[in-house]
């Protein structure tokens, strides 16, 4: 009979893993490891089967990554593309339990308009030009008073700010005539017209000493608010200034002459009756 024998026990096959990690590389290296104990048999060889050879143990198997580039013992990889990077907004326990939106999110849309803080938020924006009057007309008499005032007035302008529909008022508030005889003077009100008197004193006229050609302009000032859709108008801090109109006017030179009647009230027309 063929004599008995003990056959070895081999365990399960186990891995010795490892990692080496400096600046520039990571290595990983794995080693296979078959423990095992030997058989038992009898002492006639003869009869027994033959025993096959015990394998090799594989050879150790080793990668290398770089970080910078190809090793000779590696394959370089691409760098991952970065996540956006988010806030943690509540920790616990080390750990983020809450992040607040990504500094590469888009950005939020703004669901109420923004309101100007000052005018020069609104420099878009610009009152009507009003115009520059005086009276009688293109000439005057000196030593007489000339009535000079303007025809600005409030004035709206609707537009867009940031994207909002928005209504501009523009209210004058004070105003600046220049008289072209090296004087000027400013003004709460606008002045207006004489009517049907002519020469007759105004809050705004002017008095020419000498006769000549003299050139006028104003300057306005205004205040500035605003209102988004359709609501009460909100004014803004701070005032702009606009050119008011010109005008040119012929002072003429007086020369006394006698009569039988004057003329006729408002009839006096370019120094003539």
């Amino acid at each position: 009979a063929q004599s008995a024998r003990n056959s070895g026990q081999c365990e399960v096959i186990t891995w010795d893993i490892s990692a080496d990690i400096d600046a520039d590389h990571v290595t990983l290296g794995a080693t296979q490891v078959t423990p095992g104990s030997p058989g038992v048999r009898s002492a006639t060889p003869a009869q027994d089967a033959p025993v096959p050879p015990a394998p090799a143990p594989p050879a150790p198997v080793s990668t290398q990554v770089s970080t910078g580039g190809t090793s000779a013992s590696g394959v370089r990889l691409p760098r991952p593309t970065p996540r956006p990077v988010s806030q943690c907004e509540v920790i616990v326990a080390n750990r983020c339990r809450q992040s607040s939106p990504s500094k590469d999110s888009p950005e939020l849309v703004v669901s109420e308009p923004i309101a100007p803080t000052s005018v020069s938020d609104l420099v878009s924006f610009s009152p009507s030009t009003g115009s520059l009057v005086v009276e009688p007309g293109s000439w005057s008499l000196p030593r007489l008073p000339t009535n000079v005032y303007s025809r600005a007035g409030e004035s709206t302008q609707a537009g867009e700010l940031l994207g909002w529909p928005i209504e501009v008022r523009f209210t004058p508030r004070s105003f600046r005539f220049t008289y072209g005889d090296g004087s000027s003077a400013s003004f709460s009100t606008a002045g207006g017209s004489w009517g049907s008197r002519q020469f007759t004193p105004t809050a705004t006229s002017h008095v020419y000493d000498s006769p000549g050609v003299y050139a006028l302009s104003a300057e306005v000032t205004y205040s500035v608010s605003y209102r988004f859709d359709g609501g009460d108008f909100e004014e803004v801090p701070g005032t702009i200034t606009k050119p008011g109109g010109s005008a040119t006017v012929r002072v003429l030179r007086v020369s006394s002459l006698l009569v039988d009647q004057g003329c006729a009230p408002g009839g006096l027309v370019d120094g003539r009756c």
